[in-house]
């Protein structure tokens, strides 16, 4: 680059473009992605961090991704974003009673191509703007409010307060509804409605777990993921926490389902992003049609004929 381009703000980011890109100006609108990685292009240039940084900071961009690395230009951020609050307008006007949209639906509501990092990064934006509202796995827009009946709003409150008696420990319907003087039908039910919302998790056919419980035992395991290679196994995190094993099994069971945790023998590690995996997990719950939400899970113990059951 030259010395001039980092004394422009706008025509930084040009030239940070990689050259490709620069050259192939009849390209198809929106066929190619807007933003740039900084950290390829330094590379490429034999350009220090100090330099890049330099011309990072007089340009006219936001900062993406891990460690910054990818650069996007203001004008397109504000584009992109626009365009997910006109998707998201347009989802509530055509869907007023639900609560939200998926967060992989507004990701997805762009007119041109950006890397996953660079929607979550416009996601955040919007967050912080306060234009937007992420509960669980799902988006509304702050002034969103679907038109649910007062009296299982109410209902809904009565098995949160009942849930939260039992802190880290799992629960079934029978215990919550001992607690809350509701059916397990209408329990049931609830939790139903409410999936993928990441304010109970179902954790096996018959045991639920707070979102705030199962983060702790994540965080906690997470961390000793960190302390070595090998991962951790359940007596380790059992000393940690101060949970019992048989509960641990559960929860490091669901983790493994859901991807959160990634099993080898008898150790695990937890995924690097924690917030992502229960994201993602948030979504597959999300989209459990009402047999399999209900359905008991097969064992997988043998049978005394030595079958597996079907």
């Amino acid at each position: 680059p030259t010395a001039g381009a980092a004394t422009r703000p706008r025509a930084a980011l040009g030239c940070l473009a990689p050259a490709r890109s620069r050259r192939r100006v009849s390209r198809p609108a929106g066929s190619a992605r807007r933003e740039v990685d900084a950290g390829a292009f330094a590379l490429r240039r034999n350009l220090t961090q100090p330099r890049i940084e330099a011309l990072l900071s007089d340009a006219d961009v936001v900062r993406c991704g891990p460690g910054g690395r990818q650069a996007l230009s203001v004008r397109t951020a504000e584009q992109a974003e626009a365009a997910m609050i006109a998707g998201l307008d347009s989802f509530h006007a055509a869907q007023p009673a639900l609560a939200g949209r998926p967060v992989a639906a507004v990701l997805a509501d762009l007119p041109f191509r950006l890397s996953r990092a660079v929607r979550r990064t416009i996601l955040q934006r919007l967050r912080e703007q306060g234009r937007l509202t992420v509960r669980g796995n799902f988006v509304h827009r702050p002034n969103h409010v679907p038109p649910v009946p007062p009296e299982s709003e109410a209902q809904w409150q009565r098995i949160l307060a009942a849930a939260a008696v039992f802190g880290r420990s799992s629960f079934g319907l029978r215990e919550v509804a001992d607690a809350s003087r509701i059916p397990e039908a209408a329990i049931a039910e609830q939790l139903f409605e409410h999936r993928g919302r990441m304010e109970i998790w179902r954790i096996s056919a018959t045991r639920h777990m707070l979102d705030s419980a199962l983060r702790e035992i994540a965080a906690n395991a997470g961390a000793l993921s960190g302390q070595s290679k090998a991962g951790f196994d359940v007596a380790t995190l059992r000393d940690r926490t101060g949970l019992g094993r048989n509960l641990l099994i559960e929860v490091l069971e669901f983790f493994d389902r859901t991807g959160i945790a990634l099993r080898r023998g008898d150790r695990r590690r937890m995924v690097a992003d924690l917030d992502a995996g229960f994201q993602r997990a948030a979504l597959a719950e999300a989209g459990l049609p009402r047999k399999l939400f209900f359905e008991r899970q097969r064992s997988g113990r043998r049978r005394p004929g030595g079958h597996a059951p079907r």
